[in-house]
């Protein structure tokens, strides 16, 4: 009887080591962004004419850099990221209690001549810790303008998805461009860019490799030392 509970017991931790194994090797597929559109109508020719308002040979004067709603900007993408935080923590704190008994139940005080109380405590702290983070991102990227606002500067937004040795990554990138900053062959380095935002995620064996198991993570959490 017990040989069979042992034996169903078995198989059931079997049967639990090979579910969970299924599920955490499903491949995942990322879920892109949907391609945005312009947020400004695009300006076509009048019927009968040539003149397009805010087409690049609008301004005969200007050079044809990208600024108009749809043109495409190339990004060159060259961030580095260097931070360091240490914090230092220390508690010390002592007390003394000194005192004499005159009188306990009764007994006589040349009895309790020598009889006192006393306590000393003593509890120190400390605490030390420090993080050190760097990194480096360099890629290039096309992006099209999205808006221009009434200044001229240009809202650009784009994204590339690479997919190389079943490991799949997203670039994202927005943010904000003056029209000056962006060169004759319609590139601007990222160190130019307003209100910068790069979206770099990745999904793959690769990936997963590189990141704990769900059973580590949970103790992580739960363990308190």
């Amino acid at each position: 009887m017990k040989f069979k509970k042992l034996v169903f017991l078995a198989f059931n931790v079997i049967m639990l080591s090979l579910l969970l194994n299924s599920c955490a090797s499903t491949p995942h597929h990322l879920k892109y962004l949907p391609y945005s559109t312009p947020s400004q109508n695009l300006n076509y020719a009048s019927k009968g004419s040539l003149y397009v308002p805010d087409s690049p040979m609008a301004n005969l004067y200007s050079d044809q850099r990208a600024f108009a709603v749809g043109d495409l900007v190339h990004i060159l993408v060259s961030e580095s990221v260097n931070a360091v935080e240490s914090i230092s923590n220390q508690t010390q704190r002592s007390s003394t209690f000194n005192d004499a008994i005159s009188s306990f139940f009764g007994l006589p005080s040349s009895t309790l001549r020598n009889l006192g109380v006393g306590a000393n405590s003593n509890a120190q702290q400390k605490a030390q810790g420090t993080e050190s983070q760097s990194g480096v991102f360099t890629t290039t990227i096309t992006a099209y303008v999205k808006r221009v606002y009434p200044n001229g500067n240009l809202l650009i937004e784009g994204h590339k998805i690479i997919y190389l040795n079943n490991v799949e990554r997203v670039i994202t990138l927005r943010g904000i461009v003056r029209p000056q900053d962006i060169d004759n062959t319609d590139t601007v380095p990222s160190q130019d860019i307003a209100n910068l935002e790069i979206l770099y995620q990745g999904h793959g064996y690769l990936v997963n490799g590189s990141q704990p198991g769900w059973l580590a993570r949970f103790l992580a959490k739960i363990l308190p030392f």
